[in-house]
């Protein structure tokens, strides 16, 4: 569709666009695009900036020559365009008719070429599947000073949107819009969103705006602000309260209109500017445009796979930056302060606000043990790419599960929330750490696929003909579904394929292959400690792609309750979202063709001329249980609702370690 650039091409192109952005910007203020880096700033000025580096054509057709000969190898390229399952995951994309449509599209500036690339990317609902637009538009987060989380109200059984701080930024916000005393509103109730019921207007934000899960009552979290436990100041900032380029930004310098009842019982309006936070210092427009291009120092798409690594093991989605709430902003200060009060702290207790009855046994940055009473351990796995690498995991999983022994915890809650994935024989090591019994070697893995395109044909005959290790393509890194050996180093395992129809689509696809990951399972021995009914799985929803893959192994194969906290009263919820099968991304499929030999060939996809980013999923998943409507549907398209549902309190929204404790019921 697309004509291939070649490097002297994307020169002129370099040169062009900054000599072009030059002219736009000469008769304009020389304030445009000039930022300290932590300023905060009006929206209004962030937007003239963005929107200042003019529209090329060259670009677009750069940008979509990349993706369309790139999207074939996305492992959902044609299931996507008639979901399996409309009713929890509805879903028609067509990304052919669609990367013609932006083609086609007149458009003012890059800035609005770039925002239509990241919405037809939302609408996949795939946490793997991402568009980052250029680095020069990642230096900007717009944000309103309200952290909102809904919770139930005990009165009424409903859903409410409550204030539950304000961030670190609040006191430049209210500086720089001439506001005061905003922090008043904080543990006051929000009725409406810009005459919206509250719950209703973040539903439609989450149904429309974010594109990170499939299962919407995961998305509406993600609107929400998440808290992690034990740190009342530390938390991931909802989606609707600080935008990304992952999400779309108000068009103008608009407002937020919140309608509040405060925590006296008083109603009052509040009406809020955007502001925006400032993470890169620029000096101008030109400077501006050109961080816009190709590979600027830090950019993402600069980002290239380290050639020792194994393709079989990565696998993680994108998370947000931890923040800080505005010191003393916060409702959980409220709760601090009485637990000062010796008075006070039994009626804290009672109403669930209190943790210091937790005891931490071995705490460290990739897995913590607590007990949490008599009979009950609690695990913590932030990710499964932990601090210290594998090495020291394994030996913490050991140590940690010891210690719970000798502590007589024969009932274990294994928190999984916020936790992004990483690597996928970690995961599967977790597992037969806990069920040696109950899976066997052959049984621990999924079954794994990739769909056929030319390219991949290509590759992988080139790959066995040159006897190129170590890629996607090629055979060896995969092992047999089949024989739980590698494949033999031929081309039998991709042709003549498999055939499905998914999308109302006949494609081919290899024969199943799995991981293997024996090594890391010497570096933990099996324990055989657990039965299914000791252990629960709790999450967020926010448990993705090597999370979900382990969730749902406990779940569907091992039988394993799970608990899925937050949502929407009264709906079903999965405790996890996109285990996809494994995410790669642009640079990494254009080093793995070259290494085979293969990146001058006119089906080949060039690399991005801008600093964007691109990552998708290269291999599907099926799922694990053994009784299954249809097991040839992938997992990313199964919804496994939770076993369990547990709505958030305001203290448990604000620490969630509190969630433990209602957890703990079910074991009961």
């Amino acid at each position: 569709m697309h004509r291939k650039s070649n490097p002297a091409s994307v020169f002129h192109l370099a040169v062009a666009l900054l000599a072009m952005c030059a002219l736009t910007m000469r008769a304009s203020s020389q304030q445009v695009c000039s930022f300290e880096v932590n300023q905060v700033v009006t929206l209004d000025s962030v937007l003239q900036c963005v929107q200042s580096v003019p529209f090329s054509e060259e670009v677009r057709t750069a940008t979509l020559d990349t993706m369309t000969r790139t999207f074939p190898l996305y492992a959902f390229f044609d299931i996507v365009q008639n979901s399996p399952d409309p009713i929890h995951f509805p879903m028609q994309v067509d990304l052919e008719a669609e990367l013609s449509r932006i083609g086609q599209k007149s458009y003012s500036s890059d800035w609005d070429f770039q925002q239509d690339l990241g919405a037809l990317f939302r609408s996949l609902n795939d946490g793997h599947t991402i568009y980052l637009l250029p680095s020069c538009y990642q230096s900007f987060s717009p944000f309103q000073p309200f952290i909102l989380i809904t919770v139930t109200d005990p009165a009424t059984n409903q859903d409410v949107v409550k204030i539950a701080g304000a961030p670190s930024s609040l006191a430049a916000y209210e500086k720089l819009f001439n506001q005061d005393n905003l922090d008043a509103a904080i543990g006051g109730t929000v009725l409406e969103i810009d005459g919206e019921p509250a719950v209703d207007h973040l539903l439609r934000f989450a149904n429309h705006s974010i594109g990170s899960s499939k299962d919407l009552n995961i998305r509406y979290n993600l609107a929400n602000t998440r808290f992690l436990p034990n740190n009342n100041n530390g938390y991931y900032p909802g989606a609707f309260q600080q935008r990304s380029v992952m999400n779309p930004w108000p068009a103008t310098q608009e407002t937020v209109t919140y309608r509040v009842r405060l925590a006296s019982g008083q109603e009052t309006t509040y009406q809020l500017p955007w502001g925006a936070e400032v993470s890169h210092a620029y000096t101008g427009t030109n400077q501006f445009a050109q961080t816009c291009m190709a590979n600027p120092a830090g950019a993402l798409n600069a980002v290239v796979r380290d050639p020792t690594a194994s393709a079989e093991v990565p696998q993680k989605i994108l998370l947000p930056e931890m923040r800080t709430m505005s010191p003393g902003h916060s409702a959980s200060s409220l709760v601090s302060q009485k637990l000062r009060d010796p008075a006070a702290l039994h009626a804290v207790r009672a109403s669930g606000a209190d943790t210091s009855d937790i005891t931490p046994l071995l705490v460290t940055p990739g897995i913590s043990f607590y007990q949490l009473n008599s009979s009950v351990g609690v695990v913590v796995i932030p990710s499964f790419e932990p601090a210290g690498g594998m090495f020291q995991f394994s030996a913490n999983l050991e140590k940690g599960f010891r210690l719970l022994k000798q502590k007589n915890l024969n009932h274990i809650i294994l928190d999984l929330s916020h936790n992004g994935g990483g690597n996928l024989c970690l995961g599967y090591t977790v597992i037969n750490f806990l069920f040696p019994d109950f899976t066997p070697l052959n049984g621990t893995y999924g079954n794994n696929d990739m769909i056929h395109s030319p390219l991949a044909a290509t590759l992988v005959k080139d790959s066995v003909s040159r006897g190129v290790q170590g890629t996607y393509w090629s055979p060896s890194t995969w092992h047999s579904s089949a024989t739980g050996q590698p494949f033999p180093d031929n081309t039998d395992w991709w042709f003549p394929g498999v055939t499905y129809t998914r999308g109302g689509i006949r494609n081919q696809y290899s024969e199943k292959f799995r991981d293997s990951c024996s090594f890391n399972f010497a570096l933990a021995p099996s324990q055989g400690q657990f039965t299914p009914e000791k252990l629960l799985v709790l999450t967020d929803g926010w448990c993705g792609s090597t999370c979900a893959v382990t969730t749902s192994h406990l779940q569907e194969f091992d039988n394993v309750h799970t608990v899925a906290v937050g949502g929407l009263s009264g709906q079903a919820m999965q405790p996890f979202t996109t285990p996809g099968g494994q995410v790669t991304n642009v640079p990494t499929v254009l080093q793995m063709i070259n290494s085979i030999g293969d990146s001058q060939l006119p089906i080949s996809p060039p690399g991005f001329i801008t600093s964007c980013y691109m990552g998708f999923t290269i291999r599907e998943i099926y799922p694990f249980g053994s009784q299954l409507p249809n097991p040839l549907v992938p997992l990313e398209f199964y919804f496994v609702p939770a076993t369990h549902r547990i709505q958030y309190t305001e203290a448990s929204a604000m620490n969630p370690a509190l969630v433990w404790d209602q957890a703990a019921e079910f074991f009961h």
